[in-house]
């Protein structure tokens, strides 16, 4: 074998980038993927860059990873887990009266100061957050999300790689329903059924309209005969 033929075989060789998309355009090609990276394996491959980047594994960042309006955004509890993984000492803790979230960093390389970050419904309220679907309806979750989201992007924004905002934040109302459904949250007709009271015929007092019969519809044009209570 020749110096030559060696050389040709080395030109021939898939480079990393060229290994990274074979892999996504495969790994797109699966129907169990969320919505925004099926069949689309430059979604896929931006992915797992951004994945490269937190230091998680590509399926970690497919599922927990969401670009939005071209912004990536990932869940508060990523943040956690990444901050913690850094060697990072995160606390977080809830009180009923008054409903609030607090979340408290120590930084490994500075153990005597914390980072902390309080949320409560009052401060929600001032910054028009409470009229959401999911703030009324899961207060608790959505006040640990924003102190832990907030006080990570103080105290380590190295370690979120410049992804520092949670899809809440960016605005859940640029997604769409598969994408909504993706990531744990309400569909549009779901949130809109929680919302509307509707008085039945025959029915005192009014009674709430469930996400299954907006799902399923009113074909003869009449309401539908829900429990009340």
């Amino acid at each position: 074998m020749t110096s030559t033929e060696i050389e040709i075989r080395k030109d021939h060789q898939p480079s990393l980038l060229e290994q990274k998309g074979q892999y996504a355009t495969w790994l797109a090609k699966a129907d169990l993927l969320p919505a925004a990276y099926r069949g689309k394996p430059a979604n896929v491959l931006l992915a797992i860059e951004y994945g490269e980047a937190l230091g998680v594994a590509p399926m970690t960042a497919i599922n927990m990873i969401h670009v939005i309006e071209g912004k990536p955004t990932i869940s508060a509890g990523l943040m956690a887990a990444l901050v913690r993984q850094a060697g990072h000492r995160l606390r977080i803790a809830v009180s009923a009266e008054p409903l609030a979230a607090t979340a408290e960093l120590y930084r490994c390389d500075d153990p005597e100061f914390a980072f902390t970050s309080t949320w409560t419904m009052e401060r929600a309220t001032a910054a028009g957050l409470t009229s959401k679907s999911n703030w009324k309806h899961y207060p608790a979750n959505m006040l640990k999300a924003r102190a832990i989201s907030e006080v990570c992007r103080d105290a380590c924004p190295e370690v979120l790689a410049g992804i520092a905002y949670t899809p809440d934040e960016i605005g859940e109302g640029f997604l769409t329903d598969v994408e909504r459904d993706d990531m744990g949250l309400m569909s549009r007709a779901e949130a809109t059924a929680h919302e509307v009271l509707t008085v039945l015929p025959g029915s005192k007092p009014a009674v709430r309209v469930t996400p299954q019969d907006v799902a399923e519809g009113d074909p003869e044009g009449q309401l539908f005969e829900v429990p009340g209570g």
